[in-house]
Order: C-alpha cells, then structure tokens, then sequence
C-alpha cells in the first residue's frame, strides 16, 4: 500500500484467469448434453448419400432414414418360417434384360426372405443395427444379429453377431413348424424390457417387425403378449405374407380389441384427472375421432388393386400404391401397423392418425398442426361451456 497527496492507495494484484475447470458442474453437464444433440442432428455423409441414391432413394428420404436411427436405435424382424410358408401364392420383383421390373411367383418364404434380405442390405449402408429371429430353429440357427456394433443400443441380442452372408445360410434352408408367436414375442419382451427405461428417457423406440401368414398357436396367450409387449417402448408392425380373408379377419378383430382396451383405458385415466387436464385431453381424444370418423375402411380382397390397407392401433386406413406401376397393382399384400398408446396428458396431440384415405387412387399426410389446432379449438370451446355453468 503507498500513499498519494496522504490518501492511501491500494495496488491491485493479479489474480489468474477463470478455467473450465471451476465452472459448475450442470454447466459442463449442459454443454455436454448440447453436443451430444448436435451430433445426432448431423447431416449424412455423402457417401451414404451416394450409396442410398444408387439404391433409388432420393436425397431428401436419404435423410430421413439417416435421421430416424437415433429415434430407432435397433429392429427386429421376426419371421415365420413354419411349414405354411412353404404355399406358392407369392410374388417378388425381378428386373428382366431389358432393365424393367417385373413380379413372379414364388413361395411366401421366398417373398418373405426377399424382402429380408432387402432390409439387410439396407441396414449394413446405414449402419444401423437389425436382428433377425426366426420362428422355428433350424440347423443353422435361430437369431442373428446384423451390424451389432452399429448405434448404441442398450437391448441385447438374443443370438451372435453375423454378416450378409450368415444371414443368407440362415434363411436358405426351407420353412419347416408350427407358429409359436406366443413364445417369439416372450423373448423380445425379455430383450427389450431391462433398457426399457433407457429407451424412453432417450425418447427411443424399438421397431418391432411380425412377418407372419397365420395365427398363433396359442390365442389367447398371444393377445396376453402382445399387450405386454406395448407396453413398452416399441413400434409394432405386422407384415402379413398371405391374402387369406380369414387371416386378415383376424388380425383386424385383434387390432379392434386392442383399440377397445385403449379407449377403456384412456376412459378410466380421465376419470382421475382434474378438471382441467380431463378437458385437455377428451379435446385431444375428439380431434382424433373426428379426423377419424369418415376414413376408416378396410376393403375387401378383390378390390385391393391399387391400394394397401394399413390398420394403426386407432383404426384402419387405405395408403395408395402407385396406380402406374403394373407390379404394384398386382400386390395384394396386407399391411398391419400397430403403435403404443401415448399419454394424453402429455401428447395428446401423437393420437391423431398420420395417414388418412381420401379418395381410392390418392393418399394424403393428416399433418399434426391441423390436429394441434382442431385440440385448441375444442378447449376453447369446453372452457366456454365450463365458464358458463
């Protein structure tokens, strides 16, 4: 300390400069969490780009497939290869000398391996991981997991890592059992439900793939599994290999029943709601059924020449098929999608349906704003109501 004009005057020291090191933890917490969001948000290499191009894929739905394997971190492909799969009403695409593409027949396991090996090929260019279970061992195998190390994913594998190539010997040997999907969905639940906390507070998914061309053995103890399996954080797809009405029949009642027990649900969770949520999420639940109410259908077997029936778990709609396309018209095949129910409290607003028919020969996306403002709309209306009572 000096003096200056007898006033003390104190020389300041120099005191080193803040690091990284002495910012609060949530701080470094938050940077952290902020890059890792970046890093999923990434465009595709152009490599993939490129890989995806020369496989018909547009640039924009390149990015698309790119994007969704953060939100879909595994798939698994359950295929039935019980001894009906073995009927030669099927039909896959070739591509003739002339450079066009043409369906023949074949076996419903010739059509359902076809497409499996599409889907691994596929998965090898994105690097995403896929497991392949088969219905019925044979001498080859039961599971195989494609590009295991690709993503993080905390579900494990039910069998060992393979390539393209073990999944060909897998898949080459014929279809031979009965259709035990009881015990198939058994074992993915017992796969997928140690991370099911992981997966939802990552806001993940599991794709789950039913390739199938009948019932299961056991009814009753499937419908049991299914409803466990949704349940948890899944996305349930069944792809019917068969254009049997019966079959067809069945799945669609089975989808009806599951959309039953979710309405009995969502009735019993607004009944312990306040007033206020209550009125939130019966608005939600009404947008639904009025965007819902005049495009349900689902047409019988010979009218479905240019259209795919695609039942979701809240009804069952038409998504066209391109009506040039001789080989599409020719495809009767049945689609059978099914999704977990969301909270209506929280997301009301996913139950709306994405795909709606509007006319045959023609589809449209029933984009969410729409039903984002049908919701809003509503709840101004209830609180009229409730404010005039």
């Amino acid at each position: 300390m000096s003096t200056a004009a007898g006033y003390p005057v104190v020389e300041g020291i120099a005191i080193a400069t803040p690091s990284s090191s002495s910012a609060p933890q949530h701080v470094e917490s938050l940077k952290s969490a902020k890059t890792s969001r970046t890093t999923v948000s990434e465009p595709p290499p152009q490599e993939l780009l490129k890989t995806l191009q020369a496989r018909g894929f547009p640039k924009g739905l390149s990015k698309l497939l790119h994007g969704s394997l953060h939100a879909f971190p595994l798939r698994i492909w359950l295929l039935d290869n019980s001894g009906s799969m073995t009927i030669a009403d099927g039909q896959r695409p070739v591509t003739d000398n002339r450079g066009k593409l043409k369906m023949i027949k074949c076996t419903r396991w010739q059509e359902l391996v076809h497409t499996a090996l599409g889907i691994a090929g596929l998965s090898v260019d994105l690097g995403a991981r896929t497991d392949f279970h088969l219905l019925n061992r044979n001498d080859a195998g039961q599971y195989l997991s494609l590009d295991a190390s690709g993503g993080a994913c905390a579900v494990g594998a039910a069998g060992g890592e393979g390539d393209q190539q073990a999944l060909e010997t897998l898949l080459s040997l014929s279809p031979l059992g009965t259709t035990p999907l009881t015990e198939a969905i058994t074992a993915i639940i017992s796969l997928i439900e140690p991370a099911a906390q992981t997966l939802k507070a990552n806001g993940q998914q599991v794709v789950v793939v039913l390739a199938t061309d009948g019932v299961p053995d056991n009814p009753a103890g499937f419908l049991d599994a299914l409803r466990l399996l949704q349940r948890l954080p899944v996305w349930v797809v069944v792809r019917l290999c068969t254009d049997d009405d019966a079959i067809v029949e069945y799945w669609a009642d089975l989808d009806k029943c599951a959309r039953d027990a979710c309405m009995l649900k969502h009735a019993r969770r607004l009944a312990c709601m306040p007033s206020h949520a209550r009125i939130h999420a019966h608005a939600c639940m009404h947008a639904h059924t009025q965007t819902r109410s005049n495009t349900r259908t689902l047409a019988p077997a010979r009218k479905l020449l240019s259209t795919r029936p695609c039942t979701r778990l809240y009804g069952t709609y038409t998504r066209a098929l391109p009506p040039t396309r001789k080989h599409a018209r020719a495809s009767t095949r049945r689609h059978v999608h099914m999704h977990t129910v969301t909270d209506a409290r929280t997301q009301g607003s996913a139950l709306t349906p994405k795909y709606a028919r509007t006319r045959r020969g023609t589809c449209h996306v029933q984009t969410r704003a729409r039903a984002t403002c049908e919701c809003k709309r509503y709840i101004r209306t209830q609180a009229l109501h409730v404010h005039a009572r």
